[in-house]
């Protein structure tokens, strides 16, 4: 069979994409658990790595120790846009919110993240002292 010159190229073209796109999510997977502390790299890998969840939360984390909270919780919301349902986004999201003195919205995310793991995660303790201590109400 013979192809011909526009078939070649659009196939040839589809080639190139498939392979920039493979290529891009390799490189967001690789950067995301090799470069955990490099906050640029993993922004990147973050935005052009086909939703790269642990790239959003490496970026959300290293704004936690920055005190750059805005940028903690946008990052930590893009891994629960793409996941809802990802405890570690939702325990990250819920410092951001804590740090920035919503107490009341991290109190709800943290309860969340304590009932996936039956109310005996790490935090269970943290959220009694935090959260059912104070007037916040109960969800």
């Amino acid at each position: 069979i013979s192809l011909n010159s526009e078939l070649k190229t659009i196939l040839f073209s589809i080639n190139i994409i498939v392979i920039i796109l493979i290529t891009i999510f390799i490189s967001s997977n690789y950067i995301s658990y090799n470069y955990p502390n490099n906050k640029e790299l993993n922004k990147l890998a973050c935005t052009y790595g086909s939703r790269n969840w642990i790239a959003c939360l490496n970026v959300s984390s290293m704004a936690l120790k920055e005190k750059d909270y805005d940028t903690a919780e946008n990052f930590a919301r893009k891994t629960l846009l793409w996941q809802p349902l990802n405890f570690q986004g939702l325990k990250m999201l819920g410092y951001a919110y804590l740090y920035q003195g919503n107490r009341q919205k991290a109190c709800i995310l943290f309860k969340r993240y304590d009932m996936y793991f039956k109310y005996q995660s790490t935090l269970h303790e943290f959220i009694k002292n935090i959260c059912y201590s104070s007037n916040i109400k109960q969800h």
